[in-house]
């Protein structure tokens, strides 16, 4: 992944694809992970999706989009190439009718609302799938961006964004409670890499941690921003993804992935203490 900027610009789909590999390239489609834990929490995940790529066919909504190969000139050994890539940015249900996000996917929050939507459900359940279709019901508009926290300086890139309707057909993620996450601890992705459908991407962990961020070696691309971080053992939220490093190389003719050691993890996740002290307040309050 690339600076601030370039995920501005990536929203747009104005530039090649980014990504980073550590190790062994961990992502798997939802209905292909091992892990319980994570396939439950998949459910919560959302991809923020323009609504030019929507279209409403009898009580479902087709999601349409370039694939993946046609999109970044994948090389042919290069996996989900045959998938779409519809997704903007990801995001996590956090409560019943709000969205936990990265805050530089909505740079401009009045756009964003009037021309996005976040789409649940947004995945393939079998091999070589390269269409998806999602009830209507799935489909939800944005009302209002309640935080918007943005400042590389001071380390912080997360906001809440509040739907028009509360999710009543799927549980909301749930954050751990406890201490910060300590250097090591076990930790997963749940977003949308490069606009995929969901990918879970276990096996990462924490290399470094400060009082607002952690570094990690999680295999993150562009587009997962903003996506649910989770304790890989529990399945509960520990952080939001914000940014990272770029090594999305061409190969000759075609566009290929680089392969990094799992010690050079360079991918930043947000603490999401002010998200969860604001659910806190907001549910004592009722």
């Amino acid at each position: 992944m690339k600076s601030f900027l370039i995920f501005f610009l990536m929203i747009n789909k104005t530039l090649a694809g980014v990504d980073a590999i550590y190790g062994e390239d961990n992502r798997q489609d939802v209905y292909r992970s091992t892990n319980g834990v994570l396939v439950s929490a998949a459910a919560a995940t959302a991809a923020l999706i323009e609504r030019s790529h929507l279209k409403s066919v009898g009580g479902f909504t087709q999601i349409t989009a370039p694939l993946l190969g046609e999109m970044y000139h994948l090389c042919t050994e290069e996996r989900f190439r045959k998938q779409l890539t519809a997704a903007s940015c990801s995001g996590t249900l956090v409560a019943p009718d709000l969205i936990m996000t990265a805050a530089h996917c909505y740079d401009l929050p009045k756009q964003t609302c009037k021309e996005m939507v976040w789409v649940f459900d947004y995945k393939v359940t079998s091999e070589g799938q390269s269409s998806i279709n999602v009830p209507d019901g799935n489909i939800y508009e944005c009302s209002e961006v309640v935080i918007k926290k943005m400042d590389p300086q001071q380390g912080t890139d997360h906001a809440l964004i509040r739907l028009k309707r509360p999710v009543a057909d799927r549980a909301y993620a749930k954050f751990r409670q406890g201490d910060d996450l300590k250097v090591t601890a076990a930790i997963a992705l749940i977003g949308h890499p490069s606009g995929l459908p969901t990918k879970i991407a276990d096996g990462g962990f924490v290399l470094k941690a400060t009082a607002s961020t952690y570094v990690t070696n999680l295999d993150a691309f562009s587009i997962n921003s903003g996506s649910g971080v989770f304790n890989s053992k529990t399945g509960e939220l520990e952080g939001i993804l914000a940014s990272g490093r770029q090594d999305y190389d061409g190969k000759g003719n075609c566009t290929g992935t680089k392969i990094y050691s799992m010690e050079d993890g360079n991918e930043t996740v947000m603490n999401p203490k002010e998200i969860k002290s604001f659910l806190e307040n907001q549910f004592k309050s009722h």
